[in-house]
């Protein structure tokens, strides 16, 4: 990633692994894709770097290591961060942004691992 400048947002990025009824899940091909993406902007944004960009194995263990990273490198509170956390719901047609979450580790399917 960019090299860290003071007073920029930082933004860290996850996205996930395959999963049941998932094989390909886009959130990791997004994930992967973003920095290029980024680093071809002209000009670069100006307020914000992207620090990290993740794909977590859907699994407790999995997210609980990718997330731990993260915050282990997350400057320890010198910048305002971002933590944007892409997901997959299968039924939807289109992007929704979640207002709300809440970390109750119950699943719906068993874990990955």
């Amino acid at each position: 990633m960019a090299a860290r400048e003071a007073g920029k947002v930082r933004v860290h990025v996850t996205g996930f692994g395959s999963f049941r009824g998932v094989s390909d899940n886009p959130t990791s091909r997004l994930a992967a894709a973003l920095p290029g993406h980024l680093s071809a902007m002209d000009p670069a944004p100006a307020a914000w770097e992207l620090c990290s960009c993740t794909v977590a194995h859907v699994s407790a263990r999995g997210c609980r290591e990718a997330l731990d990273a993260i915050e282990a490198d997350s400057g320890g509170g010198e910048a305002p961060a971002v933590w944007l956390h892409f997901g997959v719901a299968g039924h939807y047609k289109s992007a929704c942004l979640e207002t709300t979450a809440y970390n109750e580790a119950t699943f719906r399917c068993p874990d990955e691992e």
